[in-house]
């Protein structure tokens, strides 16, 4: 299980509700986003990779909270929820999903299996902490996070890159520069995974290489990429790779669009 930690600074929401938080998330770009989001609110989070390690920590320490991706590698956010629901001494933990926000079903799924509350990706500073005030202070009253949708986006979201520039402060410039190089690195395999699963016919990757594609281009912003992704994730869900091939095309464009986008937003912060 690998485990990494960040300091701990002074806010007023990590002293109202002091934390202990494992973050279960297999992809790195997204893996760093929340990490630095909760730094920003003044946590320090263990990380882990797939819902087997989430119930090895669990073992290991007490939690108060598990930020649970839904899709994950070797056991999914679902059934890890469903183990850890079974377990009496467990009872205490609180549960929040990760889910991508066009996916209604996941949605449902995490809550009747037993998770507390969801939140949408990509993930926003506000609605991290509405939904720990939901959770963890029962005098805030609940409500259900808002998708915001902007109708034909450009090829990177500006609010998103302010949204990280604002969570990381004067730090921004070396945690900006360490997304895009992660994205741009990790980006092409699961291209070629997807092209690899729409040619032997194999749905279910072609569900997961499209989810990671999809979710780590929504946490930078690029929303017409995480658009098509979704298009073949969902293909995946329905057990078929037939037209996957024209989307893949269409994916392959837009992402020579982003990588040039993000190229350009790189020498920003050089």
């Amino acid at each position: 299980m690998s485990v990494q930690s960040q300091d701990q600074p002074e806010t007023l929401l990590s002293h109202q509700m002091p934390l202990k938080i494992l973050l279960a998330e297999d992809n790195v770009v997204n893996q760093k986003v929340a990490l630095n989001m909760l730094k920003k609110l003044g946590y320090r989070a263990d990380v882990v990779a797939n819902g087997m390690e989430v119930l090895d920590a669990l073992h290991r320490q007490p939690y108060n909270l598990v930020l649970m991706d839904v899709q994950m590698p070797e056991m999914d956010g679902i059934e890890a929820t469903r183990h850890i629901r079974q377990q009496k001494h467990w009872d205490a933990v609180t549960i929040i999903a990760m889910t991508a926000n066009a996916m209604q079903g996941d949605r449902e799924a995490c809550l009747a299996v037993g998770m507390n509350d969801y939140i949408s990706k990509p993930i926003r500073i506000q609605t991290l902490t509405e939904t720990l005030q939901r959770c963890f202070m029962s005098s805030t009253p609940k409500s259900d996070p808002q998708t915001q949708e902007t109708a034909n986006p450009p090829v990177l979201d500006t609010a998103t890159f302010d949204e990280l520039k604002m969570m990381a402060g004067e730090d921004a410039p070396v945690l900006i520069l360490d997304l895009i190089d992660s994205y741009l690195e990790d980006s092409p395999t699961f291209l070629q995974g997807i092209e690899t699963a729409i040619a032997q016919e194999d749905a279910a990757q072609l569900k997961y290489m499209a989810h990671t594609l999809k979710s780590s281009s929504a946490s930078l912003g690029a929303l017409t990429l995480t658009d098509l992704c979704l298009k073949l994730e969902k293909m995946g869900r329905q057990e078929t790779t037939e037209g996957a091939a024209d989307i893949l095309e269409q994916v392959k464009q837009e992402y020579q669009r982003v990588q040039a986008a993000m190229d350009q937003e790189r020498q920003k912060y050089l």
